[in-house]
């Protein structure tokens, strides 16, 4: 076209640069800017709009918005939901949590995604008044709140401070019939347990129809998690006749409920079979819960032989907890190995260690 002389009007931007937004060809869509401003045609509110979208599609926020901020009188086209809800949820990602306020105060048509929207963005930000505000003002418009809605305003209530309103929340998705969606059973789970509410987590997991593998997940790893072992263990069992496999957060939160509760044995027994009924080969979390669990009850050969015959690198913190432990024990020939090792893994944490092994022979001598 330019080879023919033939200069591209708008309708010819257009289409290009609604290619670029479907590719995310942001080199491409650049040039295309730089010639629409060259070519002298008129950022209007249709080229504006179409320059608003590849940037949101780019997630150029600035750009995006610098245009936006250009165009003269813009109107619904250029405020369409869709770009508006992209922008709020780029900004939202970035943390600028009152950009995105204003442009979902600034939208003239709001759908439920929107509101989803804003409400996730204010929940991650950790605003859970602001969460609770917006859901009133949702009320206030007659819009319904979807599961997303109600799994983000739930979220924002994972606090004993917050307990009533997440209590109300549950009510409000009883009377909407969605209480028994999986996504939203499952953050009502959670939140229940952070807040201690052990009862009420446990009967929105019995009253669930059918039960996935992070509903059994989350309920093992509540009552776990509180110290009540006998009830962790009972669920972990019924779990696996379920045909449910734990996750490695679940083994985790186990072998801590046993360390807690000072069950070698039975944690040595979770520890074997991760890798052999489970299918999951221990990571260092796991490590680190058997070195501190045999560290603190004096199994300092057994601990000690866990760091040395870990496939990975030993975490610096299962070193250290090692040689805690041996400065507990006063057992001075190992902590001055674990000193040695510690040095070797993080230089920066050498001090720490060789403070610990100061303190061990300190107390020998």
């Amino acid at each position: 076209m330019d080879l023919e002389g033939v200069k591209p009007d708008d309708v010819t931007f257009l289409a290009i640069l609604g290619a670029c937004s479907s590719a995310r060809d942001l080199a491409t869509g650049s040039d295309l800017h730089a010639r629409i401003v060259a070519s002298g045609i008129a950022i209007d509110v249709v080229v504006g709009s179409a320059l608003v979208h590849f940037y949101c599609k780019c997630e150029l926020l600035d750009r995006a918005w610098a245009i936006f901020r250009e165009i003269p009188d813009p109107n619904v086209l250029t405020w369409t939901t869709a770009i508006g809800n992209s922008l709020i949820n780029l900004h939202a990602k970035s943390g600028r949590i009152e950009r995105a306020l204003e442009i979902f105060h600034g939208m003239i048509h709001r759908d439920v995604i929107s509101w989803g929207s804003i409400i996730t963005a204010l929940a991650q930000s950790g605003n859970a008044a602001g969460v609770l505000a917006m859901l009133r003002e949702m009320d206030l418009e007659g819009t319904k709140p979807d599961a997303v809605v109600f799994v983000s305003a739930i979220d924002a209530c994972k606090s004993s401070s917050r307990l009533a309103d997440g209590r109300i929340l549950h009510a409000r998705a009883i009377a909407s019939g969605v209480h028994d969606r999986i996504q939203i059973a499952n953050s009502l789970l959670d939140m229940y347990s952070k807040c201690g509410r052990l009862d009420l987590a446990m009967a929105v997991f019995l009253a669930l129809p059918q039960r996935d593998t992070i509903a059994w997940n989350s309920i093992v790893i509540s009552f776990a998690q509180h110290g009540d072992w006998i009830r962790a263990r009972e669920l972990f069992q019924a779990m696996h006749l379920e045909g449910m496999e734990p996750s490695r957060v679940t083994i985790v939160s186990i072998l801590s409920a046993c360390r807690h509760a000072g069950l070698l044995e039975e944690a040595r027994r979770y520890f074997v079979c991760m890798a052999d009924d489970h299918g999951i080969d221990p990571a260092l979390l796991h490590y680190g819960s058997m070195i501190d669990l045999f560290g603190r009850a004096g199994w300092l050969d057994h601990a000690e032989e866990l760091v040395r015959e870990m496939p990975i690198q030993p975490a610096i913190t299962s070193v250290t907890a090692l040689l805690g432990s041996c400065r507990i024990h006063g057992d001075a020939r190992r902590a001055s190995g674990a000193a040695e090792q510690a040095i070797d893994l993080d230089p920066e944490s050498a001090a720490g260690g060789l403070a610990l092994l100061s303190n061990t022979f300190a107390g020998k001598e």
